[in-house]
């Protein structure tokens, strides 16, 4: 088999590649200029690369991806043939090779979608057949929606790349979804909406609250506020893009507590509609609160690995909810 040069495939989802002094690329989910300016959870989030592919058009029948080691987390990884699942491959701890082989005759779109948990891809070598192809893939021509959130909308606890409930529910209504979810980095900070304000987007999807409660980082006043200037900075570069808010899902420990002075999840979804309200109130007719207990409610907390986060099949409701539920109401917005 022979190497390809890494520059040479599409990175999607990557805000930024760095590239090592021996060759070797990590991707960065947020600009790399920016990281000194992020809280030190936000900057390690946005070197775990959940829904970063590498996206090219070959003739191979076989691929190679040689990562650097992790030595104690299981990373796993997609492989899209022409936009359907062909293969996932698990690496357990210390691992460094995914082998995807048998792949179709003939030219076709390849999409491998890196690891979507918490621990960083740093790829060494790609490798095709010697006798392939390899050029840049086609353009898409679907639309980009860009998700931000916590570490539910980062894809913990997921099965695989592709099935984060973000990127399994952008998939379900034909998205080209980009994941900005940032595992406990959710927090509402000027300089992420900067950087969402800049990027190009046909449909926004923000989902506000959980690590804001759980973090005990706001309280209900400064929350109010800080989501209103979140939204004002975004709406800067994107003013007339749909855009969906959500609030938390179920969390029973953190839905209401007996200390009023502390912030809750049912003081946090009231404060999200009545944020949404208020731009609506003020002429903004692309904007909407596109829910949360309807997604992921009390009757679902079985789904719950941690009584926080929702494992393999939790994931794959929420898509499927997101799809049927949210999807219709930001095309409809689009087309208005």
């Amino acid at each position: 088999m022979k190497p390809i040069a890494l520059m040479k495939p599409e990175w999607v989802g990557a805000m930024d590649l760095q590239v090592h002094e021996d060759g070797k690329v990590q991707p960065w989910r947020l600009p790399l200029k920016l990281l000194d300016f992020l809280d030190p959870r936000s900057r390690f989030q946005a070197g775990n690369p959940s829904g970063v592919r590498i996206r090219f058009t070959s003739t191979t029948r076989c691929v190679v991806l040689e990562v650097e080691a992790v030595p104690e987390l299981k990373r796993w990884f997609d492989l899209l043939v022409d936009d359907k699942l062909a293969g996932r491959a698990e690496l357990a701890p210390g691992q460094t090779e995914i082998v995807f082989d048998h792949l179709p005759e003939g030219e076709k779109v390849l999409e491998i979608w890196l690891n979507h948990m918490y621990s960083p891809v740093i790829v060494s070598t790609l490798k095709i057949d010697d006798d392939a192809s390899l050029e840049k893939a086609p353009p898409t021509d679907k639309k980009r929606i860009l998700f931000h959130g916590s570490s539910i909308s980062h894809g913990r606890q997921a099965a695989g790349p592709t099935e984060s409930w973000t990127v399994g529910a952008g998939r379900l209504a034909g998205l080209d979804p980009v994941n900005l979810g940032l595992g406990g980095g959710c927090i509402l900070q000027p300089s992420v909406a900067r950087v969402i304000r800049d990027l190009s987007a046909d449909y926004l999807s923000f989902c506000f609250g959980a690590n804001v409660v759980m973090g005990y980082t706001h309280n209900e006043r400064s929350f109010r506020t800080d989501v209103a200037g979140f939204i004002q900075i975004v709406r800067e570069g994107h003013p007339e893009t749909p855009l969906a808010i959500q609030g938390p899902i179920f969390c029973r420990s953190f839905e209401e507590f007996e200390d009023k002075k502390k912030f809750s999840l049912v003081q946090c979804r009231k404060a999200l509609m009545e944020v949404v309200e208020c731009f609506q109130k003020h002429g903004d007719r692309k904007i909407f609160y596109g829910g949360d207990l309807g997604h992921f409610g009390p009757d679902d907390e079985s789904l719950l690995i941690d009584g926080v986060h929702p494992n393999a099949e939790g994931h794959r409701l929420m898509s499927r909810r997101y799809a049927n539920l949210v999807w219709p109401r930001l095309k409809a917005l689009a087309e208005n």
